[in-house]
């Protein structure tokens, strides 16, 4: 059933105080949610759901709103933000978005930035779930921009309601089954006012192109409702795809967490239906050079192809080496992808190549590839000290050595590198280990290599 508002659209009964909160519940983590706020009718239709949910659910609420300085009135419309926010009392802050602004993809930089000041604030203030407001119409005008890309099944499928960002944050979509004229509703019926951002009309942007060519394909059956129903199917084709590659991975890829070595049961890999070999591969090469987007379609069929065929010798796709290893497939890190040499600050943890965690305890610690010579010095130290080196540095392929994190020193010409320890070893020279590698560094990782140090080696899937 529906009802009639004061606006003059129909708005759902599962919109009420008590539904939404019965449907944010098993979205959020933590009591402390924070709240992504321009003042569109959008985000402040969630906004004021959240407060109306939030003595049931015992929420601490935090209202964020980027003024991305794009227009003169941003900052008084911020400010708006701020006095509705006070009047709901939910705390709010504004995170401007700084310095120079590029020429071209201005959406997508600010969409960028926009999430990125949000993250920051919500490390600062541990506060792991953000709450935004994508709506139906955001779910249909995503997928025809997709479509017009030749997007897949990937692409095309609805974006989720609940994104893991990693490290324990969360990105929350409560809203993707409600229409915009059903949230401006919403607002109507509070008697809330929201500001209306002229760039939602500017055909510049793509965006705003889809959303008037939903009005001309409406009649066609092609309408917004239709088009979400359509994305929606593709993400269960994705989640079963998904699920069919997690089980490939499973039964045919092994890993050594520690260097970031993956090695295929090619045989295996090989029956497999090719979309989930595909899939396979990509997922490998993600988890290796801990990218957050897989490689071009092209590039990874002909990887794939070279791959089934058994040709021998290496090759380099997405910042690592594909190599043919003991009669199956061995993917590792390719040193020449791997970031400079960057000075370490102490007591301060970096991350390396996307991948660990790295906090030096004393000065001077410069961290980078161990290189080939490295790994040289590194094996002449282990003679002296009679070290044993672990079976899995032994039996790893010589450019996963050469990509492992080392620790140097430069001298104060820049000229001289010096290795001091190898933190994946837990080794570093005598002169610095009297109390212990502990004592030097720490390490953990950090991405897509979250796995244990400890343990033994895990299934990449």
């Amino acid at each position: 059933m529906s009802e009639r508002d004061p606006f003059g659209a129909e708005v759902r009964r599962d919109l009420s105080a008590e539904a939404f909160a019965d449907r944010l519940a098993p979205l959020i983590t933590g009591r402390k949610l924070a709240i992504g706020v321009s003042g569109g009718s959008d985000s402040l239709a969630l906004l004021l759901l959240a407060v109306e949910a939030r003595a049931a659910l015992g929420l601490e609420l935090h209202a964020l709103t980027v003024d991305h300085g794009l227009r003169p009135e941003s900052g008084a419309e911020a400010r708006r933000v701020g006095e509705i926010c006070a009047r709901l009392s939910v705390p709010h802050a504004v995170l401007p978005w700084l310095g120079a602004k590029p020429s071209s993809n201005l959406q997508a930089a600010a969409r960028e930035a926009r999430y990125r000041l949000m993250r920051d604030w919500r490390q600062a203030n541990g506060v792991p779930s953000l709450a935004v407001a994508h709506t139906q119409d955001d779910v249909a005008e995503t997928f025809l921009l997709r479509l017009a890309r030749g997007s897949g099944v990937d692409g095309l499928a609805a974006m989720s309601d609940q994104l893991d960002e990693g490290d324990g944050f969360y990105l929350i979509r409560p809203l993707l089954e409600a229409s915009r004229e059903e949230l401006q509703a919403v607002c109507a019926a509070r008697k809330q006012q929201w500001i209306d951002d002229p760039s939602n009309d500017d055909l510049r942007f793509d965006r705003v192109k889809a959303r008037m060519a939903l009005s001309q394909l409406a009649p066609l059956g092609l309408s917004r409702e239709r088009l979400a129903k359509t994305a929606r199917s593709m993400g269960r084709a994705r989640r079963a795809l998904e699920t069919a590659t997690s089980e490939l991975l499973v039964e045919a890829v092994r890993a050594e967490p520690k260097l970031g070595v993956l090695r295929y049961d090619v045989e295996r890999f090989a029956r497999a239906p090719r979309e989930i070999g595909l899939r396979a591969l990509a997922a490998g090469l993600n988890w290796v050079a801990a990218a957050l987007y897989p490689p071009r379609l092209d590039s990874l069929e002909a990887a794939f192809d070279a791959v089934l065929s058994q040709v021998e010798g290496g090759r380099t796709l997405h910042g690592c080496i594909l190599a043919w290893e003991r009669g199956g497939l061995t993917i590792c890190r390719e040193p020449a992808a791997l970031p400079e040499l960057s000075l370490l600050e102490t007591g301060v943890e970096a991350v390396w190549d996307g991948a660990l965690g790295i906090r030096a305890a004393v000065d001077g610690l410069w961290m980078g590839a161990l290189g080939a010579s490295g790994v040289t010095e590194l094996h002449r130290r282990a003679d002296e000290q009679v070290f044993a080196l672990p079976e899995f540095w032994r039996n790893a392929p010589a450019p996963a050595r050469e990509a492992a994190l080392a620790l140097w020193t430069i001298d104060e010409g820049g000229e001289q590198k010096t290795l001091q320890a190898v933190p994946i070893l837990d080794w570093s020279v005598p002169e610095l280990a009297n109390g212990g590698s502990s004592a030097i560094f720490s390490v953990n990782a950090v991405g897509s290599r979250r796995a244990p140090f400890d343990a033994d080696p895990i299934l990449c899937g």
